[in-house]
């Protein structure tokens, strides 16, 4: 295939925003110059690396409650409505639902998802037909049905790591099991943590440790929430360098709260931001984005350059190192961009409301908006 090239603003490696152009082959990034272009450009405006949403629930896509008659546990929890209903909906629906919730999110520049697949081996050979049509790509932590060594040396097949619920739903032999597992086979596990205060409280009267200090036990990769941290939590997680993924759209819906933004933002954690369930919340990361500027900080004039600059990167390469995707603009990396309307006068000027992403390029594939 010939060579593209774009031309704009660009937000380096660095993340420094220069005045240049970037040429493709074959879907990798091949050059990366200041001034104008060698060749005519096939696209102009502001280029950014795209969106990587680290935490979702894809196959909820279909379902529709009304989330304030619900407490979490009863919509999410083990035994909750949402698997009741996942349960009970068919394959092609379930199909269905995914396929829109990817697109979505590739509408809105994100071209890599981590998803939490439910359901066992059918769950995430469900999960991996889908994807298989798709053009982003989704990272897949699957969820047994049992916590037994055959379960999971059948389910590791198919998947790119353990995507668990709370420590709160297992037995301390079933987190013993997980924890062999994960260390004997180099299985990557991932956990949600923290989400509620119940589910602190529960942590303590059971066990005399809070959720994240016997999630942090097992070993993860990333945590997911950690809405309600006490004691030292918080500084615990920045010692054991755990990152974490931040769902604060999804938290206040289900009416559990906020996370501590600027506290977390404060440590030297590494932060991803997901959309957790499909049937809460799109999949696009720039609405989750204007959630938190909206919530944490009232408008966008309100946020300094700096801390937008920062969630940014969280949602963007720093949300990618945490799920193992490099979508930096790099010379040799994979072409993994979005292109905005140009005339920007700094990174947050993307949230503007008239501003709009022209196209999303995954690779060799390019999807105009």
């Amino acid at each position: 295939m010939s060579i593209r090239c774009f031309s704009g603003k660009i937000l380096d490696k660095d993340f420094n925003l220069i005045d240049g152009y970037l040429e493709a082959e074959n879907g990798i990034i091949k050059k990366i110059g200041r001034g104008n272009p060698p060749k005519n450009p096939i696209m102009e405006g502001l280029i950014t690396p795209s969106f990587i949403n680290a935490h979702t629930h894809l196959a909820d896509y279909p379902i529709n409650l009304n989330l304030s008659e619900y407490s979490l546990a009863e919509l999410v929890g083990p035994n909750g409505l949402k698997h009741t209903k996942l349960k009970d909906m068919g394959l092609k629906e379930k199909q269905k639902g995914i396929k829109k919730a990817i697109d979505n999110g590739f509408a809105h520049g994100v071209t890599h998802f981590c998803d939490f697949r439910e359901g066992g081996i059918k769950g995430s050979k469900l999960l991996n037909e889908v994807k298989k049509q798709k053009i982003p790509n989704v990272k897949l932590f699957g969820r047994p049905n049992k916590i037994t060594t055959p379960e999971i040396e059948k389910l590791k097949k198919y998947i790119d790591g353990l995507g668990l619920s709370s420590v709160n739903d297992f037995s301390p032999n079933e987190l013993t099991k997980i924890k062999k597992k994960s260390g004997n086979n180099n299985l990557k596990i991932a956990l949600h943590a923290a989400e509620s205060e119940k589910g602190q409280k529960k942590s303590i009267k059971d066990t005399g440790k809070t959720e994240i200090e016997r999630a942090i036990e097992l070993g993860p990769e990333f945590l997911v929430h950690v809405t309600h941290p006490i004691k030292n939590d918080l500084e615990l997680i920045e010692e054991k360098n755990v990152p974490i993924i931040l769902c604060p759209r999804s938290n206040y819906k289900t009416g559990v709260g906020l996370p501590s933004l600027e506290k977390i933002m404060s440590l030297n954690i590494p932060i991803g931001l997901g959309t957790d369930n499909a049937m809460i919340n799109t999949t696009s990361i720039l609405d989750e984005l204007d959630f938190i500027i909206k919530k944490y900080y009232d408008n966008t004039e309100k946020i300094s350059k700096e801390r937008f600059k920062k969630l940014f990167k969280s949602s963007t390469v720093e949300s990618g190192k945490i799920i193992g995707v490099n979508n930096r603009i790099k010379v040799g990396t994979e072409t993994n961009i979005m292109v905005f309307e140009d005339k920007v006068e700094n990174l947050k000027s993307i949230m503007d409301q008239n501003r709009k992403i022209k196209a999303v390029i995954k690779g060799e594939n390019i999807q105009n908006v």
